[in-house]
């Protein structure tokens, strides 16, 4: 069993698919599957898939055989899924080379159903973005199965919507699926740290 499973479900992004992969491999925790799902792009991102799977035996490619749009794409790989955790990613974004690691080792220490992290809104030009109005502070984030980094200012805003900045205890979605809404983030993820405690 892998530590952790990173689903990818991709549309169309076969511009940025190969980076976003690449921020996978090259983790520093080796022990990982990726699995991919294309929701029938009409782009090269199945050929770039096929052969990027070609590389590496921890890449699983999974093809819609229709466009299902994210929610149900992200279900789908969570039905193959056989890490111990769940870490999100979408097509078009990228993780430092060491995130998995320290939220692998975090959740393992602190013994917590999630693990938050920080999400960096950048351009394609490579300046950051400022944070948009989707985030809410660090304090009402406290729970008993929920931890954000100690070294993170009382101020500092978090993703209340993305689904991506965060590690998931593979458990906490037994019995919950992402729906089939463009917004399928603002509809599961409460759920999902209610179902944490």
């Amino acid at each position: 069993m892998p530590k952790v499973s990173v689903i990818i479900p991709n549309f169309n992004n076969g511009r940025y698919i190969e980076e976003a992969i690449k921020s996978v491999q090259n983790q520093s925790l080796k022990d990982i599957e990726i699995i991919i799902i294309d929701d029938c792009s009409t782009d090269d991102s199945w050929n770039i898939l096929q052969q990027i799977a070609k590389s590496d035996s921890r890449i699983r490619i999974i093809q819609n055989q229709k466009n299902l749009g994210a929610g149900l794409s992200r279900n789908a790989g969570l039905d193959i899924a056989t890490g111990e955790f769940i870490k999100f990613l979408d097509s078009d974004d990228t993780m430092d080379l060491d995130v998995l690691e320290i939220m692998y080792n975090t959740a393992n220490e602190t013994k917590k159903d999630i693990v938050c992290g920080y999400m960096q809104h950048v351009n394609s030009d490579g300046t950051k973005r400022k944070y948009d109005p989707f985030f809410y502070k660090k304090s009402s984030m406290f729970n008993g199965k929920i931890i954000v980094p100690d070294d993170t200012p009382d101020l500092t805003p978090f993703n209340i919507v993305g689904i991506g900045d965060a590690l998931y205890s593979r458990n906490l979605f037994d019995n919950i699926k992402f729906p089939s809404l463009k917004w399928e983030d603002f509809a599961t993820i409460p759920i999902i740290k209610h179902s944490a405690g």
